[in-house]
Order: structure tokens, then C-alpha cells, then sequence
């Protein structure tokens, strides 16, 4: 439990320091919410798959496309592997208005779990 807490603070820091353009500390807050989120007892899939999918945006954003096809990858494998296959992560390069639109505008990707 505390570490679906600590998950769900850094994520929103992440998304605080995203939307202020502070690629590289959000990229370091969403890293660390993923490390936390894998740890929690009650492990949500959805916000795995979300932070996967955020931090690879990050690291296209940064022009670093081909790291971010091992998040995205990752993303995509987890959700075949759950039977929720969404045709917008097959695309390896997405963009933020896609990721944002993917989560249903939903951001920061953990809000859920709050």
C-alpha cells in the first residue's frame, strides 16, 4: 500500500514537471513511480502500461525515439499479455497529443490509483 502511494505522488510530480517542460525531472519522477508502482502489493496494470507509454513519450520528445521503443514495446507486450491489445501502441513513435488521447485526456497516468 505505501508503495502505491509513493507511486502515485512521484507520478504527479512527474506530470508537474512535464507540463512546465522539465523533460528530463519528469522523465526521473515517472521512473521512479514505475520502480514504485512494480513494488505495490495491488499492482495496477493500467497504470503500468500508462507510465510506459508516458516515458516513452518523454524520450521522443528528448530525441530519443529508439529508447523509447523498449517502453513502448514493453507497453504493448503487457497489454497482449492482459487481452487489452490497443492498435495505438503498435505505432512506435507517438506524441503526446496521441498518449494524452490513448489515456482518454486522462493525465498525469496514474491518477487512477490515487
Amino acid at each position: 500500500m505505501q508503495s502505491e502511494h509513493a507511486a502515485t505522488v512521484r507520478c504527479h510530480i512527474g506530470h508537474v514537471h512535464h507540463v512546465n517542460g522539465h523533460l528530463d525531472l519528469a522523465f526521473g519522477a515517472y521512473r521512479e513511480a514505475l520502480d514504485l508502482a512494480m513494488l505495490a502489493a495491488e499492482v495496477s496494470y493500467e497504470n503500468i502500461i500508462n507510465l510506459l507509454v508516458v516515458i516513452g513519450s518523454i524520450l521522443v520528445q528528448q530525441g530519443k525515439a529508439e529508447d523509447a521503443v523498449e517502453y513502448y514495446t514493453k507497453a504493448q507486450e503487457l497489454q497482449e499479455q492482459l487481452g487489452q491489445h490497443d492498435q495505438n501502441v503498435d505505432q512506435p513513435f507517438l506524441g503526446p497529443e496521441v498518449v494524452k488521447e490513448m489515456l482518454g485526456g486522462s493525465f498525469p497516468p496514474c491518477a487512477a490509483a490515487a
